[in-house]
């Protein structure tokens, strides 16, 4: 099960990425928990790593989505962050949190399915482990996905 989490301060963002996300979930056959947070604060307030995708708003009051990042980033490198936002110029920005990608306000569909497919390729690859189990004089490999 993939965890991704919403952070934009803008309800109807909000709820546009986050039927993108179940549609796109459907079509990829994952399994997903969504959780939608309406600013960096409330996201960081209780944060635990424990996300596998974060979506993250640039612009937001009190605490921007760069300092969401890099908080991110103080407790994971593992996290992906994918920033949507309506001000590309923070691009350069991004990548110094070690962004996987940026979508840009207003949304496009096609692109947005492009991208979350790319994304949740790269996780679910990340995720296949392969188990070693030493067995007489061989090696049994077992694959396994990482809960």
């Amino acid at each position: 099960m993939l965890r991704i989490a919403v952070v934009d301060d803008d309800t109807n963002y909000q709820g546009i990425i986050k039927n993108l996300i179940e549609e796109d979930c459907q079509d990829l056959a994952l399994a997903t928990d969504i959780r939608v947070f309406d600013s960096g604060l409330s996201f960081i307030s209780d944060y635990e790593p424990i996300y596998d995708l974060v979506f993250l708003d640039i612009e937001m009051p009190h605490m921007n989505g760069i300092e969401v990042a890099k908080f991110i980033r103080k407790s994971t490198e593992t996290t992906m962050i994918i920033f949507v936002t309506n001000m590309p110029q923070f691009a350069l920005e991004g990548y110094s949190v070690n962004a996987f990608d940026f979508i840009v306000k207003p949304i496009n569909p096609l692109a947005f399915k492009r991208q979350f497919k790319a994304a949740t390729g790269a996780l679910v690859n990340k995720r296949d482990v392969m188990v070693h189990i030493p067995v007489s004089y061989t090696h049994l490999t077992l694959p396994t996905m990482l809960a």
